[in-house]
Parts: structure tokens; C-alpha cells; sequence
């Protein structure tokens, strides 16, 4: 059985036997975003080694989660019929994971993000209520707005990226993000935006993404993760849950130091780089997005971190050109995993460590066939970064077998 099926059959046996009433309105809106917020959260992490277990075929640790709630720094909100919201699901379509996109309801309250970024949320709606914008048919290729997401940090401030779709109506969509950067989360004030981003959609994917047309306010937003400060934009890949992303590179920086030489793969704005960079003689990123790289270089400028470099391009590519001369190898690959190609040129490089950091439990697992052929497993452990889904952060520790 796949490893999906297999989350949902055993997710619907722990509910059937330990359901409670989630703390969450929405859930009566079929808002599938927390789907095990309907079980008691030493039951939630109870699910979570029963799954790993299953697919790894070893007893595996579970680190809990630092927060159960409001741990999220990023939200993204659909925007249609002057709503700005989720979209409603049905129960059926719930239960075999299909959307139906025709309706939105409004956000009272989503507890994955704190009141701060709630309080910034329901201005940001009243702002669009109030300016009568028009929102986007993506399946009639209507013109208009189709997503707002949102990043809030732990340092007090937020970036906001407005989505269109077909064409961006520059005056209109001005006005509205010079008004959103003077929203607040209403708590004391201790939230505001800094930047907001007007982002064309002319491809019609029903995707919160674009190219950047123009930004009002600051370019970048800073958050803090093991006492270094990190630049990002609201579109930079960076780890949702902040607390909980500290703890894993705590770990990896304690395997990797010793003053070796480190090979930082899918480095993204420089974060594990820049945090393990102290322990290490040297450390080299490399990331295919070139905004991102850029984003890595200013950190670690900002950090005064000298013993850290970077290339841009896709990690296949640069791999080939490498001299077999890391110590370490970290990787923190997309969802997809590593590829063939990129494992076997790993093998090739042969670290004597590998930190494999992972958001999908799944192409782990398969990656780990191929690399415990050369490597042993020191340690398999799951991070409870995303209580109330399904969703586990993986990190595995690997040593070169002698």
C-alpha cells in the first residue's frame, strides 16, 4: 500500500477510537488545513511513530513540537467574492483529498499562525472589503485577485504578497498595498508590514505564486534562528516553523563540526550554512534559485560569517564539477528527493558524514536504500514540525561505513 493511503487508513483508525472536539470553528467549515487537530496531541505524535515505523520498518524517535499552536510563520489565503479565506471542502472530497475550489470562507481565526498574524489578517481583509476588489476566476480566466499570502516573523515583522491574475491593476493594486503597509496586528501594535509585493499570475495555475511586479516598503524581512539574523523575502523558501527548524540544525551542527569542510546542498537563503559555519573549517552552498543565493551571500555578510561560500545552479550540475574534498555533505532537498544522478555522485564524493534533512518521509526511505549501501544510519529522527497534519520533518544522520 502507498505511503498515502496508508497515513489516511491509519489517521481515520485513531480517530474512529480517540476523537475529540477541535478548538478550531473552521473544522465545521470543512477546512481540511488540520486534519488531526481531532485527536489529542500525545495522540497526534502517538499516529506519527506509528506511520514512520511502518515505512522505515525500525522504532524511530519523535521530537515533539516546541508549540502545539500558533507555530506557523507563513499563511497563504484565497481571495474570491471579496472573501479572503480558505476554501470550503465537502466531506467525501475531504476524506480522498480533492478540493472543491467554487467557495472561500473567511478566517475568524486559524490557530497554526499566533494572534499577531490573525490581527494582521483581518485588517488586510477589511482593506480589500473596504476597496470592493475584485477577485480572479481562474477557471473562466478572469481577471483579478487570487491569493494574499502572508509571512510573519518572530522579530515583529511581516511581508505580504498579493497575487493577480491576468493583469495587475496598478493604481488600484498600489493603493491597496500602501494602505496594507500601514496595518498592524492590533495587539499592542507589536506587528507590522514592512513589505508588500505585487506578484503577476499569467500562467492560470491555481498556484499562490507569480513573477514580482513592483514592491512597496522594505525588500526583505528578517528572522532569527540560532542567534544569526536571516534576510528573506515573502516568497523565499524558508522553514515554516521556526522553533522546531532551530532544533534540527542544532543537530546537525553537533554531527558536522569538528572543524570540517562541509558541502551545504539546496542551502536556500544560507540558513543550516550560516548556523553550522562556526563548527566547521569551511562551508560551501549551493542553490538554484538565484534570488535565494543572492539572500545567502547578505546573510552572511550581515552575520560576519567569512568561512562560507556560494554558487548558483541546479545541485546536479555543480555536483560533477566537485573535487571529492568534504568532510560533510548536508542536503535539504524539495519534497521530490534526491535524484539518481545526485546520489551516485554523493557516493562518488564519499563524505565521511551525510545530513539528510527532510520534509517528505517518504522519498526518504527511498533515498536511504541506495545510501546505506555505502553509509550507516547514526540516527532517524522525526521532527513534529507540523502538529495537527499529517505532515513529519525528517532528519537522518549518516557515517561512512570503515
Amino acid at each position: 500500500m502507498e505511503y498515502k493511503k496508508i497515513v489516511w487508513k491509519t489517521f481515520h483508525e485513531f480517530e474512529s477510537e480517540y476523537s475529540i472536539e477541535p478548538v478550531c470553528e473552521h473544522e465545521k467549515e470543512e477546512c481540511n488545513g488540520c486534519p488531526l487537530m481531532v485527536l489529542p496531541y500525545a495522540k497526534q505524535l502517538e499516529l506519527k511513530k506509528k506511520l514512520l515505523a511502518q515505512l522505515f520498518g525500525r522504532k524511530i524517535e519523535m521530537e515533539p513540537a516546541p508549540s502545539e499552536l500558533g507555530y506557523r510563520n507563513k499563511l497563504d489565503l484565497n481571495y474570491a467574492d471579496g472573501i479572503l479565506g480558505f476554501k470550503r471542502k465537502t466531506k467525501n472530497e475531504k476524506q480522498a483529498g480533492k478540493e472543491n475550489r467554487s467557495e472561500v470562507f473567511g478566517v475568524k481565526k486559524c490557530w497554526l499562525i499566533d494572534d499577531d498574524a490573525n490581527g494582521l489578517i483581518r485588517g488586510i481583509a477589511g482593506i480589500l472589503k473596504e476597496k470592493k476588489t475584485a477577485s480572479a476566476g481562474i477557471r473562466e480566466k478572469k481577471e483579478g485577485l487570487g491569493f494574499v499570502v502572508l509571512r510573519k516573523t518572530r522579530a515583529g515583522q511581516a511581508a505580504v504578497n498579493l497575487i493577480y491574475f491576468g493583469k495587475v491593476p496598478e493604481k488600484e493594486a498600489g493603493a491597496i498595498a500602501e494602505r496594507i503597509l500601514s496595518v498592524t496586528s492590533g495587539s499592542g501594535d507589536r506587528v507590522r508590514v514592512k513589505s508588500v509585493n505585487i506578484l503577476l499570475n499569467d500562467f492560470w495555475a491555481d498556484a499562490s505564486e507569480g513573477r514580482r511586479v513592483k514592491t512597496f516598503g522594505a525588500q526583505t524581512i528578517d528572522e532569527q534562528l540560532l542567534g544569526k539574523k536571516f534576510a528573506m523575502k515573502c516568497s523565499t523558501f524558508f522553514q515554516t516553523n521556526p522553533e522546531s527548524a532551530e532544533k534540527i540544525f542544532a543537530e546537525v551542527k553537533e554531527f558536522i563540526g569538528g572543524n570540517a569542510s562541509a558541502l551545504d546542498l539546496y542551502c536556500g537563503v544560507g540558513t543550516i550554512g550560516i548556523c553550522v559555519a562556526d563548527a566547521c573549517g569551511k562551508v560551501f552552498g549551493v542553490e538554484v534559485v538565484k534570488e535565494s543565493i543572492e539572500l545567502a551571500e547578505l546573510n552572511a555578510r550581515e552575520n560576519n560569517v567569512t568561512n562560507i561560500s556560494f554558487a548558483c545552479g541546479p545541485v546536479k550540475e555543480l555536483l560533477a564539477g566537485l573535487e571529492p574534498e568534504f568532510d560533510a555533505i548536508i542536503v535539504d532537498p524539495p519534497r521530490s528527493g534526491l535524484e539518481e544522478k545526485t546520489i551516485r555522485r554523493l557516493k562518488e564524493l564519499a563524505p565521511r558524514k551525510i545530513a539528510y534533512v527532510s520534509c517528505s518521509p517518504e522519498t526518504l526511505c527511498r533515498d536511504l536504500k541506495e545510501l546505506e549501501l555505502m553509509y550507516i544510519v547514526k540516527k532517524l529522527k522525526g521532527f513534529d514540525q507540523f502538529p495537527q497534519t499529517t505532515h513529519i520533518e525528517m532528519l537522518c544522520l549518516l557515517e561512512k561505513k570503515k
